[in-house]
């Protein structure tokens, strides 16, 4: 079973595809059009693609293979809170990690919202949760019917702590936004052929 540390090695290898494969040309393109070039703007962006590809890696892999696939059911867990419960009669450690992990994987998609995008909180917030059911939608009908049934639990505690967790980004984001770089007053531009703070 892949572990939460292989699902992110994962994600930096999608990560490196992504950008050397298709942003990073487009990204070019862009700056020798616009002779500008925004670093925080860039390195944000870049940092939010590795997070996406993280995401993607730690919740849709492994794939099953041939012989798992063949005896996928569909499943689906709606009793809200089943994983308090669940901790509270069968405790584990692996359990808690569980629900913490859930809420965490969705913190820093509500601070890239904020941040970067400039969503107010309830924007965010409803957003991550777009996010989480499409996840969940995804794992219950095994990608989109491309396997014939669940190669994960759709469980609808997951799509609250995703939401949560998203909450939790905006929250951390309006407290420390005053601290971070501005994404507009960070711009260079080329001027007789030397890069220059705009």
């Amino acid at each position: 079973m892949m572990t939460w540390f292989n699902a992110i090695i994962l994600g930096m290898k999608l990560f490196v595809l992504l950008t050397l494969g298709i942003t990073f040309p487009i990204e070019l393109s862009r700056i020798c059009l616009n002779n500008s070039f925004n670093p925080v703007k860039f390195i944000t962006d870049k940092a939010f693609h590795f997070y996406l590809m993280c995401l993607i890696a730690v919740v849709f892999f492994p794939l099953p293979t041939a012989s798992q696939a063949v005896g996928l059911t569909y499943k689906v867990q709606l009793i809200p809170f089943f994983a308090l419960y669940d901790i509270i009669t069968n405790f584990s450690i692996s359990a808690v990690c569980q629900v913490i992990f859930n809420i965490i994987m969705t913190v820093p998609f509500g601070m890239f919202l904020r941040y970067r995008f400039g969503f107010s909180a309830r924007k965010t917030v409803i957003a991550t949760l777009i996010l989480s059911a499409f996840i969940e939608i995804a794992q219950l009908t095994g990608l989109f019917f491309i396997y014939k049934g669940s190669f994960r639990l759709c469980d609808v505690d997951d799509l609250m702590l995703n939401t949560l967790g998203g909450f939790i980004g905006s929250v951390i984001y309006s407290q420390i936004n005053n601290r971070l770089p501005s994404l507009t007053s960070h711009v260079w531009s080329w001027k007789d052929g030397i890069l220059v703070n705009a």
